[in-house]
């Protein structure tokens, strides 16, 4: 399999990546849960419309970073930390930073 050694995209994603690869196009479909193309260990969607029997097409996605989320809005950062469900009160929180 050989794909393009000078390939760029943006963070926000979206560009087609082609990999010269025989066979590969129909592997991916099918049998995409086990098989899948991933850029940066997130999958990469295969485009089936685009792709052939000697290469695979695939839209990359984005890719979120401290720097992307912050400069592009890539994603947008939770506060998943539930305060009173978490540590209790407001008199017992210290008891979790004690050391």
């Amino acid at each position: 399999m050989t794909g393009p050694s000078n390939f760029e995209c943006s963070f926000a994603g979206g560009c087609l990546l082609e990999i010269q690869a025989d066979s590969l196009a129909s592997i991916l479909k099918n049998d995409s849960v086990n098989n899948f193309i991933s850029v940066c260990d997130e999958p990469c969607e295969f485009i089936e419309a685009s792709s052939d029997p000697s290469k695979s097409v695939c839209k990359v996605p984005k890719m979120s970073t401290a720097y992307s989320d912050s400069a592009f809005y890539i994603a947008t950062t939770k506060d998943d930390l539930r305060f009173r469900r978490t540590f209790g009160t407001l008199n017992n929180m210290k008891r979790v930073f004690d050391h």
